[in-house]
Order: C-alpha cells, then sequence, then structure tokens
C-alpha cells in the first residue's frame, strides 16, 4: 500500500485496511543503534476490525511500561515513519493484549536437540503438522480460522535455546522461537 493509498483509506475512515496492508522492507525495519547494537522491529499485518477489538484489551497510552517497552514503542514507531512517512505520525500506536491458554505441549532445545527429537519422534513432528524437517528447521502446515490452509518455513540459529510450540490464533501452526522471546511474555504451565 502506498502512502496516498493509505491516507484516502484514513480520510475514508478505514484505519483496518491501513493496518492489514503493511509491507515491510528489511532495511527499513533493522539499524544500529547510537550503543552499537541493532534494533530489529518484528511486524506483521493483522485485521484491526470488530473481532480484533473484541478479543483484545487496547489502550492508546502505555499501561505498563515493564510490559511494553519504551524503547520497543519508540522502535516501532520508527520503522512506522520509515515505511508511511510523515501521514504514520497520524496513527497512534495501540497497545494491545489478550491473555490465551494453550493447553498443547512444548519442548525445549537446541535447534540440533529439536530436530533429531523429531526425526525420532514423526507422531509428534504430525501432531504439530509439521510437513518437512530441514536442516535448520522446519515447514509447518498452517490452518486459517476461515479454514484455508498453507506452509510457513521456520529456520534456527544454532547456538540458541528455542521453544517448539503450536501457535493458535488466525493461524495455527508449529513455530519455533528463540527461548528468551518466548519467555519474555508466555508462561509455562505445569504438565
Amino acid at each position: 500500500m502506498n502512502r496516498a493509498t493509505a491516507a484516502r483509506a484514513r480520510a475514508a475512515g478505514r484505519p483496518e485496511d491501513v493496518c492489514s496492508c503493511v509491507c515491510l522492507s528489511r532495511r527499513r525495519s533493522v539499524w544500529q543503534r547510537d550503543d552499537g547494537s541493532f534494533a530489529v522491529v518484528q511486524m506483521w499485518t493483522t485485521n484491526y476490525n470488530a473481532s480484533f477489538k473484541s478479543n483484545y484489551d487496547i489502550w492508546e497510552t502505555n499501561p505498563d511500561k515493564q510490559f511494553f517497552s519504551e524503547q520497543a514503542t519508540a522502535e516501532f514507531q520508527r520503522a512506522c515513519l520509515e515505511l508511511f512517512g510523515g501521514t504514520a505520525d497520524e496513527c497512534p500506536v495501540l497497545f494491545c493484549h489478550r491473555e490465551a491458554r494453550n493447553d498443547h505441549r512444548v519442548y525445549v532445545g537446541t535447534p540440533a536437540t529439536l530436530l533429531s527429537f523429531l526425526r525420532r519422534q514423526p507422531d509428534v513432528a504430525e501432531s504439530f503438522n509439521i510437513v518437512e524437517l530441514l536442516p535448520t528447521g522446519f515447514v509447518s502446515g498452517t490452518l486459517r480460522s476461515d479454514g484455508g490452509r498453507g506452509t510457513k518455513p521456520f529456520h534456527m540459529a544454532a547456538g540458541e535455546e528455542y521453544v517448539l510450540y503450536e501457535k493458535q490464533g488466525w493461524h495455527t501452526m508449529a513455530c519455533a522461537t528463540p527461548l528468551w522471546q518466548f519467555i519474555k511474555d508466555r508462561d509455562f504451565l505445569p504438565d
């Protein structure tokens, strides 16, 4: 979506059209910070519609700076300005949260350990709808809420621990997320 199309959607009172059509360029979502570290802004599309609004708590100001990082918020705003230009300032950052419970098993380990386990336990791979094991990850079958199907590859970097779990929501699929990132906003349930 270009700026003119986004501006027309906003003017017509359809911010959900803008939110559901984000095209992200890596050069606009990764940069070196002043301290020498790198910012990596992870963004994905969502439909900001009646269903979303009924399922999430939504705030226009940060309700919890421990949960919603001020640095992440500023970096998200910068990435939006890079993508959409000055018109991005017209849309406030919305702080959204939804509690959900996922009773499916999770597995934690290095990429080599997880992939070896999945090769030895094809029933586990099948239960996660993993359709192919790759040298550095896997291809997950995806199922959308509307019944549509697809696939999504996941790659894992050596030297880091990952959590293999089933993501539920609009898309249901096996996911692999670095352990440090997983535990930032999720809790493990007792066995």
